[in-house]
């Protein structure tokens, strides 16, 4: 997780970044947290329990039932055998799942159902895999809002009765002297050709560079300072009114900023890919303009709230595409150093791929669109589906014996686990699943498939794969006796302590 979302620090979405840098150093500090505060903490509890200690009120000691009450002198001894009792239930817990991993791999790993699940699962990834291709970007405010809110009404309302939805850019001019004569018709000319794009059927109603070249020929200022102008033409209550909000001057009467609001009423609301391609032409509009090559800063540019979420469609493929492929192969390349061989990357990265083509495919057919939400469900997905495989992997190598054996060790020791955390992780996320906000639901369908589809292939698919091409005894006897050796010295130190 830690080093899975850590390649999306290089997205170019703020949200994106902001999240992944944000996420970095949590994850990091939980790490450390259980490596020494948590540990620690386990330590003392075990300390206590081996005291007869309350687990609340830990001053206070407690006579286990079923013993009879001994001398001081013998608390201690007491303790341990109260501590083996609880020890012996946890290992009889323990040999009891291992049990039932055991009983599952052996069924699983029977020639004839590892047919079937590598025919099932290579099904699926090819419905995923088309259905994925069908996804489409789309996003409406009111998912973000209440089932039962009243703008949804009110939206559905306009949707029905109102002839169209007229989007409103504004054309910006600044940095420019905007006294100069051939300024203003570059300003006019720009104009001209924003209107002239099909998704706009009629000009401005008003612009004042129009009505200020109107004004000045119909008057007897023509000889005057543009600023003596521009004070005249303002000094209309007429033109006062249409324009004190659309020309911005210093002290000087200097124009320093002016624009002019256009009406894009050919724009359609929920065609994601037309408003990509309006947001593009008229950035290729604003490119051509001479007062805008070379420059830092645009002088002549539009702008319209809507131009942020059209902003997102147009780079939310592409950049959901590089962060996946990005945080693939590096964890992918983290495999080659914790996994005990090089040949790990040959089952991370395939069956991570296959987990995320099957995450998209059915989120597809959950009907969720990509959009701000599903692109962070997206993102946060990579580190917790490598979290299901590399563990399983790393265990595989860890283990002995032929390809069987290390696959079954592998499911009794680490399946548990990954079930385990899988079902925590569902859980985690199930009550979102109740809200009467899309948005959260959605969150709960990406998790919910991410759950059952990294269950299913670290603990159905990988161990089949495993058994079948997995490399066999790639840990050494002496590193395996080494840790043995470990193993009893702690266990004989802990022993000493007690």
């Amino acid at each position: 997780m830690l080093v899975g979302d850590n390649p999306n620090l290089s997205c170019s979405i703020p949200a994106v970044f902001w999240l992944c840098l944000y996420a970095f150093p949590s994850v990091a500090f939980v790490y450390l947290y259980q490596l020494t505060f948590f540990v620690a903490c386990i330590v003392l509890d075990q300390r206590r329990i081996q005291s007869n200690k309350r687990d609340i009120l830990i001053c206070v000691t407690y006579k286990p039932k079923g013993k009879p009450e001994e001398p001081a002198a013998d608390e201690q001894e007491d303790g341990d055998s109260d501590s083996s009792s609880e020890s012996q239930i946890e290992n009889e817990r323990q040999k009891l799942f291992e049990g039932w991993m055991r009983a599952y791999a052996e069924v699983l790993l029977r020639p004839w159902v590892k047919a079937v699940v590598v025919a099932i699962f290579l099904s699926f990834a090819g419905l995923c895999a088309y259905s994925a291709s069908q996804m489409t970007q789309e996003f409406s405010f009111t998912e973000v809002v209440p089932d039962d809110s009243y703008l949804i009404d009110v939206t559905g309302a306009l949707e029905n009765y109102a002839s169209e939805t007229i989007f409103s850019p504004s054309c910006y001019f600044r940095n420019v002297d905007q006294s100069n004569t051939t300024i203003q018709d570059q300003m006019v000319h720009y104009v001209d050709q924003m209107v002239a794009m099909e998704y706009i059927s009629r000009p401005p109603n008003h612009f004042w560079v129009d009505d200020f070249r109107a004004f000045v020929n119909s008057s007897d200022i023509e000889d005057e300072l543009f600023e003596a102008q521009m004070d005249a033409f303002l000094s209309n209550d007429v033109y006062f009114d249409l324009y004190r909000e659309k020309i911005d001057r210093d002290e000087s009467g200097r124009v320093i900023m002016s624009r002019v609001a256009l009406f894009m009423d050919k724009v359609n609301e929920k065609d994601v890919n037309e408003q990509v391609d309006v947001l593009m032409e008229q950035r290729e509009i604003s490119l051509s303009q001479p007062v805008n090559q070379g420059a830092d800063e645009f002088a002549f540019f539009t702008y319209e709230d809507a131009y942020n979420i059209w902003e997102f469609y147009a780079v939310a493929v592409d950049e959901l595409i590089l962060t996946t492929v990005i945080g693939i192969v590096v964890m992918s390349g983290i495999a080659l150093f914790f996994v005990p061989h090089w040949t790990a990357v040959l089952f991370v990265f395939p069956t991570v791929s296959l987990l995320y083509v099957d995450l998209l495919g059915i989120l597809q057919w959950g009907n969720v669109h990509i959009n701000a939400v599903m692109y962070v469900c997206l993102v946060i997905s990579i580190g917790l589906l490598v979290d299901f495989v590399l563990h399983m992997t790393i265990r595989y190598y860890e283990c002995e014996g032929n390809r069987r054996e290390k696959t079954i060790k592998m499911l009794e020791t680490m399946g548990v686990s990954i079930l385990v955390g899988g079902i925590s992780t569902f859980l985690g996320t199930l009550p979102l699943a109740f809200s009467t906000s899309s948005i959260f639901y959605t969150v709960f369908l990406s998790f919910l498939a991410l759950v059952v589809t990294g269950i299913g292939h670290s603990l159905v698919l990988l161990p089949v794969v495993l058994s079948t091409v997995g490399p066999e005894d790639e840990v050494p006897h002496s590193s395996n006796l080494s840790m043995s050796f470990r193993d009893t010295t702690a266990r004989s130190m802990l022993a000493d302590e007690s």
